[in-house]
């Protein structure tokens, strides 16, 4: 009896071990389109900068070229006015203005002209941002359809899992089961582990390896009843031992 019992339970841990193999995978599989969203929020938001960067650079120059052309307009005044004065101090003070409005006029033209170089580097920076937003714009819907149709897969697999799982269950007893589930909440993984031999033939389990008392061992030889690791409180079998499935 507690040999088909056994068998009944490694049966009910490898679809458990199955189920949890499935919800890791699908954790992976929603990080993969989580980082994916990421990769693609990222590109839109350099390509949306950038643009928003150029539209400053140029509404900026704009204002500078309206600044140069009042500014010009102010030399081109004095210059003229410089044939209309009468003395000498007056003659120096046109000039003086008029060189100050140059002199204002360059530094303007400095101010477009870097605003310019700069317009130049944003365009070539948004040209490659508009590529890279592209390029992980289409990675994402790939890795969209991907994971979902993962995800499908691994639903439609959990599902015949836990029918599986509901058939083996009705079969074993309702003590052991429930002692089987909670060893499998608390412990999590396989509530079943093997025991192998460690350096100097003491025997361990194999789940949490620590070594197990003899006396433990050879109740497990038994087969009498279902003994558990003194560690981590698993069912503890022998491999060498199972009895072959009929």
């Amino acid at each position: 009896m507690i040999a088909e019992d056994l068998q009944k339970l490694l049966a009910l841990k490898d679809i458990d071990v199955r189920l949890d193999e499935i919800s890791r995978a699908e954790e992976d599989e929603r990080t993969r389109l989580r980082e994916a969203e990421e990769a693609a929020a990222r590109a839109k938001e350099g390509t949306t900068g950038g643009k928003k960067a150029l539209d400053e650079s140029l509404k900026e120059r704009k204002l500078h070229e309206l600044d140069l052309k009042q500014k010009e307009e102010q030399a081109r005044k004095y210059a003229s006015q410089q044939y209309e004065v009468k003395t000498n101090e007056q003659y120096k003070a046109i000039l003086d203005e008029v060189e100050k409005a140059k002199k204002e006029c360059r530094a303007v033209e400095d101010k477009i002209l870097q605003l310019m170089l700069r317009e130049d580097e944003l365009k070539a920076a948004g040209a490659r941002n508009a590529a890279e937003q592209a390029a992980a714009e289409k990675h994402l819907k790939e890795t969209d359809a991907d994971v979902t149709a993962k995800l499908a897969k691994y639903a439609q697999d959990r599902k015949d899992l836990l029918a599986g799982r509901a058939d083996v269950s009705t079969g074993i007893p309702s003590l052991l089961f429930k002692r089987y589930e909670r060893i499998r909440a608390i412990r999590g993984g396989s509530p079943l582990a093997t025991i192998a031999r460690g350096e100097g033939g003491q025997a361990v389990c194999m789940s949490c390896q620590m070594a197990l008392r003899p006396q433990l061992v050879v109740e497990v030889q038994k087969q009498e009843e279902f003994v558990a690791c003194d560690s981590c409180d698993r069912i503890l079998y022998i491999e060498s031992e199972l009895p072959t499935p009929a």
